[in-house]
């Protein structure tokens, strides 16, 4: 079988969440991600679902390549720059706040229609295990009471009602609104039984859904705000171990090897009471931590679970930006500033990015791999010296001395270290 390898390079980059100068500059890029996001459906012909958004792959401060001649979409939609500075920019000068890259795990599908999209397209459970969504980790609709809260969707008042009306218009902002008896659009199951509901989720069939993709925004934008600096900051021990067990959460996140009804690990992030969920944030963050709390009772609902769907794909994304929005009117006059680049240090070593797959690996599963590689990379090395004792290079038996050995000998490295011994007394 021939194989090809390819490689892309482009002409735009991005840099890692963690470098924004405040929490100001971070949440605008998450606003664009997901309008990207939205916009990477709706300009074509056919819907596509990202299926791994994570840290690694919302960039933000780009750097936009110079081409001549650059395409632009002609209905680019309205980003957070347009929405701040009350204009809407031309669209060839509409640039946005972040770049979404690493479109390779993605789902291209046939419709924009979610009853209509070809199923087995995107039931496979895929994505990176610290950040993949609830349901896709379980590959069934999340059903513990904790998602099963409904919150109705965000209304603006003053100065950010103000500014979207401005600029997306009333029509849109009228659109996702909910009437007394909807939630997102959609109406609610009425109250069931917990035996029921558990029936309710293994009978449905799963598939990959718009409100996962944006999800995924949040655990991403979630972690970095955790692990950002504000300059003045000082660690406690109150705020560290807060820290280290939201982080560990993350990273010891695995996805479950069948579908499963099990409550989620980071379902226990979510439902914290505000006063210790604020724990895990340094003291000027309180009301960023305040802003992820009212996200998650927008993200934490199983929607699929509606008696009746929501009518619009997108309505968590809206959900999502109609919050962030709202923080950034507030708070344009006093953004956090932090010191760009650097990361909380957290109590435990730093682990790896999980590998992305149907199936991750715990962090210490990916420290037992990393450290059996270590000792076949040190055996391979005392095989080689002992091979260089035998035989010199014109055949006859040597003496060569061996080079110095690289890495740790101690431990799984003892016996290079004694072999060398004995070949240092023969000498």
């Amino acid at each position: 079988m021939t194989r090809f390898k390819y490689r892309i390079v482009f002409a735009d980059i991005g840099h890692d969440l963690t470098i924004a100068k405040s929490v100001n500059d971070l949440l605008k890029a998450v606003y664009d991600a997901l309008e990207v996001h939205r916009t990477l459906a709706h300009t074509r012909k056919a819907l596509v679902l990202h299926r791994d958004v994570n840290l690694s792959n919302i960039l933000m401060d780009p750097e936009w390549g110079h081409r001549v001649g650059r395409r632009c979409i002609a209905h680019s939609p309205a980003l957070i720059d347009d929405i701040l500075s009350r204009q809407l920019r031309p669209p060839e000068d509409r640039k946005a706040q972040c770049v979404v890259i690493d479109l390779d795990n993605s789902a291209e599908l046939t419709t924009g229609q979610i009853d209509a999209i070809n199923q087995k397209k995107i039931q496979s459970r895929t994505g990176t295990p610290a950040y993949i969504a609830r349901a896709v980790s379980n590959g069934m609709p999340c059903c513990n009471p904790v998602t099963l809260l409904n919150e109705k969707m965000p209304l603006l008042d003053g100065a950010a009602k103000g500014l979207y009306i401005k600029v997306l218009g009333e029509e849109r902002y009228n659109k996702y609104n909910d009437s007394p008896n909807t939630v997102h659009g959609g109406i609610p199951l009425p109250p069931l039984k917990e035996q029921d509901v558990l029936q309710r989720a293994e009978e449905m069939t799963f598939y990959h859904r718009w409100e996962y993709d944006a999800e995924l925004v949040f655990w991403t934008m979630y972690s970095a705000l955790l692990r950002v600096t504000p300059i003045g900051f000082e660690e406690t021990e109150t705020t560290l171990k807060s820290l280290s067990t939201a982080w560990m959460t993350f990273y010891n996140h695995s996805i479950p090897p069948d579908p499963t009804t099990m409550s989620d690990p980071r379902n226990n992030l979510i439902k914290l009471t505000p006063n210790k969920f604020r724990l895990a944030f340094p003291p000027t963050m309180e009301l960023v931590a305040d802003l992820l709390l009212e996200l998650s009772r927008h993200v934490s609902p199983s929607y699929a679970m509606m008696e009746q769907l929501p009518p619009y794909d997108d309505h968590l994304h809206e959900a999502m930006q109609r919050l962030i929005l709202r923080y950034l009117v507030a708070h344009l006059d006093d953004p956090i500033p932090l010191i760009s680049g650097k990361r909380r240090a957290v109590n435990f070593p730093e682990p790896p990015e999980p590998i992305r797959g149907t199936r991750g690996g715990t962090t210490e599963e990916l420290q037992r791999t990393e450290e059996r590689e270590k000792q076949q990379k040190q055996e391979r090395l005392l095989a080689d010296r002992m091979r260089a004792k035998r035989t010199a290079p014109d055949g006859s038996r040597g003496r060569k001395r061996p080079r110095e050995p690289t890495g740790d000998v101690d431990g799984p490295g003892s016996k290079l270290r004694r072999s060398l011994r004995v070949l240092a007394r023969k000498k």
